[in-house]
């Protein structure tokens, strides 16, 4: 065993860079941040699209129309006052939600009034201003990889993609 390290050059440096690769894979908190910022792309487009990126919001009602003509002029669906749209879009809006651990991300809003909108009640249809598709999921898995991938190559391991 004591002349395996004479053959074997740079073995701590190896088993170093192992290590710190080792211990990253296990800790998101440095992939959370692109992952959010992602995230709050797809929402700005949610919005902007009025739900048309993933399925169209319903139109609102003539009596809902009428009332926002004369409090929100111009404002289009889900953004009377912007709160909504600022709290999805924005992790420093005061109603945005921003968690994350090692192995999770939480993002989302404070609004109550945001789960009637996803869900949708008895007398509104659901809008949902969060809607990810499955290549949203990809492009989360993508900037996963890439991250670590970009970290093995730093640390002096090659990578195939």
């Amino acid at each position: 065993m004591a002349g395996r390290n004479q053959f074997i050059e740079g073995d701590e440096e190896f088993n170093r860079a192992l290590s710190v690769l080792y211990d990253s894979l296990r800790d998101f908190r440095r992939v959370w941040p692109q992952v959010a910022d992602r995230f709050y792309w797809i929402e700005r487009r949610q919005f902007d699209s009025e739900g048309a990126r993933s399925n169209r919001w319903a139109e609102l009602a003539p009596s809902t129309l009428a009332g926002k003509a004369i409090k929100y002029p111009g404002q289009p669906i889900l953004r009377a006052s912007g709160a909504l749209f600022q709290s999805l879009t924005n992790a420093f809006d005061p109603h945005s939600v921003f968690r994350m651990t090692e192995d999770s991300l939480t993002l989302g809003t404070t609004l109550e009034y945001a789960a009637h909108h996803q869900e949708g009640t008895e007398r509104m249809p659901a809008r949902k201003p969060i809607d990810l598709l499955d290549d949203d999921y990809k492009e989360f898995q993508t900037i996963a990889q890439d991250a670590f991938g970009d970290l093995a190559l730093r640390l002096g391991f090659e990578v195939y993609t």
